[in-house]
């Protein structure tokens, strides 16, 4: 319910906007855009001694997510700008942890550490400019980020491709990512935003069964770790 209370407010704004859409040219003020982030790993060790295994304590320190999403441009007023869309994101963490494989259905596997997880999502951005002058170049960029899950997977043999998956449609998150973009030319656009705020999904998955659990399951995790975006927009029809 917490989530869900976070999450409400950038929600409710979508079907509002989707009806400015009726009689309008649907490419009209449309984007394209596409985007890749990089962040610090989260560590924590869910173990009763909170000690890193030795597995867990290798040099590779950074996860990354992809994301791509169409967005309509709603409201242009002087030097501000808002904007709503939808889009595919997936998060893949490389932290070769242990994981709960009973969370994934999977009761015949024996997995001693992930190669990689990945969640899948559904993204429904919303996104504020706020120009540095009217018809400038540079702008300030607040990108709110609700995403919907809709499937975990954990890759445990790169060699033969093994994975354990699980469809499961449910609130994943909100990010809040503050940052600074340029118009390149009349239709490109560049941005890099910090995320500022992040509240999300206790995940079960890596909750180990037999471990102390640090967090409740049915309520939220506000860890957030370093996370830098680094996204493309490209304007279908000027």
């Amino acid at each position: 319910m917490y989530l869900l209370k976070h999450c409400f407010p950038v929600l409710f704004l979508l079907p509002i906007s989707l009806s400015n859409l009726i009689g309008q040219n649907l490419l009209h003020n449309t984007s394209i855009v596409s985007g890749v982030a990089l962040g610090s790993q989260d560590r924590r060790s869910f173990s009763r001694t909170g000690k890193l295994t030795r597995a867990e304590m290798e040099n590779n320190k950074l996860d990354y997510d992809l994301m791509g999403y169409a967005e309509k441009t709603i409201l242009k007023y002087r030097c501000f700008e808002l904007a709503v869309g939808v889009g595919y994101a997936e998060s893949n963490t490389l932290f070769p942890r242990q994981i709960n494989q009973d969370a994934l259905n999977s009761f015949t596997e024996d997995i001693k550490r992930i190669k990689i997880y990945t969640i899948n999502k559904l993204v429904l951005p919303l996104s504020s400019r706020f120009y540095l002058k009217e018809n400038g170049k540079f702008y300030l960029h607040l990108n709110a980020l609700p995403a919907i899950g809709f499937r975990k997977s954990v890759l445990y043999n790169q060699r033969t491709n093994g994975r354990l998956a699980k469809w499961q449609l449910a609130l994943n998150g909100l990010e809040i990512n503050p940052g600074l973009g340029i118009h390149l030319s009349s239709r490109l656009q560049v941005s890099i935003q910090y995320r500022w705020f992040y509240v999300h999904e206790v995940d079960e998955v890596l909750l180990i069964s037999g471990r102390d659990i640090t967090f409740p399951l049915g309520e939220v995790d506000k860890h957030n770790p370093f996370k830098m975006w680094l996204t493309v927009g490209y304007k279908l029809e000027e």
